[in-house]
C-alpha cells in the first residue's frame, strides 16, 4: 500500500507572497507617478526650455563677397546664385555609404572616387557639412532634394559663387576662389572660417581675401531630430558685405595686349609670353598678360581632380603668372643700367664715342648687335637711340660685373616690386659674390 504526501502550497504562504508583490507594484507605480509629476509639473518649464535649445542652433550667415571692377567701372567679378550639394558624414550610415555615393556620382556626372576623396579629406568633424558639388543645375538639385530618405546626410543649399566676366583674359590677375583645405582651416578657424568655406586661392582673390570676404552673421535655426533645418527663428547678427575693389587695369588695353601677345607667340613659335603696360608717371599697371593662362570660371564652378592635375602637369605652367612668378633675362631694359652706370662712374661722358660693329669677339665667341651691322662711332645718345647691343656690351665691360650689379640694384633689379599680387619672386643680379655663392666660381668676361 503506497502513501502520498500532500505538497500543495499552504494558503497563508500564498497570500503573503501576493501581498508582497502587490506592495512592490504599488511602490513602483507611485515612484514613477511622482517622478512623472515632478518632470511634468515641477521641472517642466526648465526641461521644455532645454528641449527647445537642443533643437535650436546658431548657424553662420555668409556675407556677400565684394565685387571687382576695372579702372573704368566695368564689372570683372560678380556673385551669382547657384545650387550646391553637401553631405554630413555623421548622418550617413557606413553600410549605406557605397550606395549613396554611387547614386550621387551618377546624378552629378562625377566619379565615386572623387566623392569619396572629398568626404575623406573633410577638414572638419563628421558632423560638419562637406561640399560635394558646386554649380549644380536646378533639375539635379531638385531631384536630390526630393530624395532625402534615399540619400541620408545629403543636403542641397543655395549659395553665391564667383562669376568672372572675361574668364581667361583676367585669370592671372584675379585668381579664383576654392574650398578651404585642412591645413588652412587650422589657422583660419579662429577667424571664423568653416570646414565647407571657400576663400581666395590665387591672384587678387587671395591677396585681398580679408577685405573681399566681409564679416559673417549668425541666425537661430530650428532643426528636427535628424539635424535637418526646419526654419529660421531669428537673425541674431546681420552679415557685413565684403568691400569691392577697383583696379588700375583697363579691360580694352588688356584685350589688345593679349591679342598682340598671341600673334607674336605664334609668329615666333614660342609657348610662353608676358606683356605688361605701365603708366611710368604713376606706376599704375594698365595691362598685365601672362600666357598660357586658364579659365578661372572652371575653378569657381568646382574643378575636377583630373582637370586640375592636367593644368598642374602642363609643361608651360598656365597656373603660373609668368609676369611676377618666373625669372627671365631683362633684355634691353638692362642697357639703362650699363649706360647710366658708366656715366655715373665717369667711365664715359655724354660726348665719348664708342665704335660699334656687327659683333664683338671675346675668345672664340661672337656677341652680335641686333642688326648684325652696328652703327659706327656712337655716343650715349646714339647708343640709346639705336639700342645698340655692341655699344652697351662695351659699357658693361668698362664697369665690370660688380659695379654693373651695384647700379642694377640702385634701379631695383633683384628685389620684389611690391605689386599687390601674391607670389612675386625677386630677380637675380649676378655679381662675383653671387656666382661664388651659387656655383663656386667667379664671373667670366663673356658673362658680364
Amino acid at each position: 500500500m503506497t502513501a502520498f504526501l500532500d505538497d500543495r502550497p499552504k494558503p497563508i504562504r500564498s497570500l503573503s507572497r501576493f501581498l508582497t508583490f502587490a506592495l512592490i507594484v504599488i511602490l513602483a507605480v507611485s515612484g514613477l507617478t511622482a517622478r512623472l509629476f515632478y518632470l511634468q509639473i515641477v521641472d517642466g518649464g526648465r526641461l521644455a526650455t532645454l528641449a527647445t535649445k537642443n533643437r535650436t542652433t546658431l548657424d553662420p550667415v555668409v556675407s556677400p563677397r565684394g565685387l571687382i571692377y576695372d579702372r573704368n567701372g566695368r564689372t570683372l567679378v560678380t556673385n551669382v546664385a547657384t545650387f550646391v550639394v553637401k553631405l554630413r558624414p555623421a548622418d550617413l550610415p557606413i553600410e549605406q555609404r557605397p550606395v549613396v555615393v554611387d547614386r550621387l556620382a551618377a546624378l552629378l556626372n562625377t566619379t565615386a572616387a572623387d566623392i569619396n576623396a572629398t568626404i575623406d579629406g573633410n577638414p572638419g568633424s563628421t558632423f560638419d557639412l562637406v561640399r560635394i558639388a558646386s554649380d549644380v543645375d536646378v533639375n539635379t538639385a531638385r531631384l536630390i532634394s526630393e530624395s532625402g530618405t534615399d540619400l541620408p546626410g545629403v543636403e542641397v543649399a543655395v549659395e553665391a559663387r564667383r562669376q568672372y566676366t572675361d574668364g581667361p583674359l583676367m585669370s592671372q590677375l584675379l585668381g579664383y576662389t576654392g574650398p578651404v583645405s585642412g591645413d588652412q582651416l587650422k589657422t583660419l578657424k579662429q577667424d571664423g572660417y568653416l570646414p565647407d568655406d571657400v576663400l581666395g586661392k590665387a591672384g587678387l582673390e587671395a591677396q585681398y581675401e580679408t577685405e573681399l570676404r566681409g564679416t559673417y552673421g549668425t541666425e537661430a535655426v530650428e532643426r528636427d531630430g535628424s539635424g535637418r533645418r526646419l526654419q529660421v527663428l531669428q537673425t541674431v547678427t546681420e552679415p557685413r558685405p565684403g568691400d569691392s575693389l577697383t583696379l588700375t587695369i583697363d579691360t580694352k588695353d588688356q584685350q589688345d595686349a593679349q591679342k598682340a601677345m598671341r600673334w607674336a607667340m605664334k609668329t615666333v613659335g614660342i609657348k610662353r609670353g608676358v606683356v605688361i603696360a605701365m603708366n611710368p608717371q604713376t606706376g599704375e599697371i594698365l595691362a598685365l598678360v601672362s600666357l598660357p593662362t586658364y579659365d578661372n570660371n572652371v575653378f569657381a564652378r568646382g574643378i575636377s581632380n583630373d582637370a586640375f592635375t592636367k593644368l598642374l602637369n602642363n609643361p608651360d605652367k598656365p597656373l603660373t603668372n609668368h609676369a611676377i612668378q618666373a625669372h627671365y633675362p631683362p633684355g634691353s631694359t638692362y642697357k639703362l643700367v650699363a649706360g647710366t652706370g658708366a656715366l655715373a662712374d665717369k667711365k664715359i661722358t655724354d660726348k665719348t664715342k664708342i665704335q660699334t660693329r656687327g659683333y664683338l669677339t671675346l675668345g672664340s665667341t661672337r656677341f652680335y648687335d641686333w642688326n648684325h651691322i652696328g652703327f659706327g662711332a656712337c655716343n650715349i645718345y646714339c647708343g640709346f637711340g639705336h639700342s645698340s647691343d655692341t655699344f652697351f656690351f662695351q659699357m658693361a665691360g668698362k664697369l665690370g660685373i660688380d659695379r654693373l650689379a651695384y647700379w642694377a640694384k640702385q634701379y631695383g633689379f633683384g628685389q620684389p616690386t611690391g605689386i599687390d599680387l601674391p607670389g612675386e619672386v625677386s630677380g637675380i643680379v649676378p655679381s662675383n659674390q653671387w656666382k661664388q655663392d651659387a656655383l663656386g666660381d667667379k664671373i667670366f668676361p663673356g658673362e658680364t
